[in-house]
């Protein structure tokens, strides 16, 4: 087994040593299969970027839905708040209470999605100023159940709630704008890493068959060659008689 083996790599040492049709038609066959290596390595690396700049953009539209989400539900809280103070009626403290119900799960859902120091930093901010506007409607909402509707409504008349609505705003509209950009910059990247792959393929396939045009006219030369060959090798043995030594005559 090992003389086989020995043997063997002899050979094949041989055989890459020795300039040769055959030798270098191998090389460009097995160049051929080292590129398709690399495309298969390069467009692996370029779809999973193009997948991770796309999740990245989910998660930053999933920021954007969730903060205004967030902003529907205070809406929510004073309208019935503002509601109830006008008419007293229970149906839009319903809508009131609905809202402040959600709203812990909804802030909840916002700092999952955070990344950032700035965005953790903004929705916590989010979240207090939440809390303080729901303390000012709970305020008014009790004077009202006590009848002292003046003292409600001259709390609401005083601005606190609005200044914090404002504030809640802002900050949803700076999460806003951090994503937009976010997003802009992911779609580009995305789009750059579509490109480089087609890019990468696109050169790849011309290589290639470059290379399988090449290896062709090797082929057909080395066929040519071997046949000129055996041309020959028939002419020398048509052209060739034996001499047989000739009798003497007696």
């Amino acid at each position: 087994m090992a003389p086989d083996f020995r043997s063997t790599i002899q050979g094949l040492r041989l055989f890459l040593r020795t300039p040769t049709i055959s030798r270098t038609i191998v090389g460009l066959l097995s160049l051929a299969i080292l590129l398709l290596l690399v495309i298969n390595i390069a467009t692996f690396v370029m779809v999973q970027r193009i997948s991770d700049h796309t999740e990245a953009s989910e998660r930053s539209q999933q920021m954007q839905l969730a903060a205004r989400e967030f902003m529907l539900l205070m809406v929510d809280a004073e309208t019935g708040q503002r509601g109830f103070l006008l008419t007293g009626r229970a149906d839009y403290l319903a809508i009131h209470d609905a809202a402040q119900h959600q709203l812990p799960a909804a802030g909840d859902r916002l700092s999952r999605l955070a990344e950032t120091p700035d965005e953790t930093l903004r929705i916590d901010t989010l979240r207090e100023l939440k809390r303080q506007r729901l303390e000012v409607m709970q305020q008014t909402i009790v004077l009202a159940r006590q009848g002292r509707i003046g003292e409600a409504v001259q709390i609401l008349r005083g601005g606190e709630g609005k200044a914090l609505m404002d504030e809640m705003r802002e900050q949803v509209a700076a999460l806003d704008a951090i994503e937009e950009a976010r997003v802009a910059q992911r779609v580009r990247a995305a789009r750059n890493a579509t490109w480089a792959a087609i890019g990468v393929n696109g050169v790849s396939a011309v290589l290639i068959i470059a290379l399988a045009i090449i290896s062709l006219m090797l082929i057909r030369r080395y066929v040519a060659e071997v046949q000129s060959a055996r041309d020959s090798l028939d002419a020398l043995n048509r052209g060739w008689r034996p001499r047989w030594p000739t009798a003497p005559l007696i």
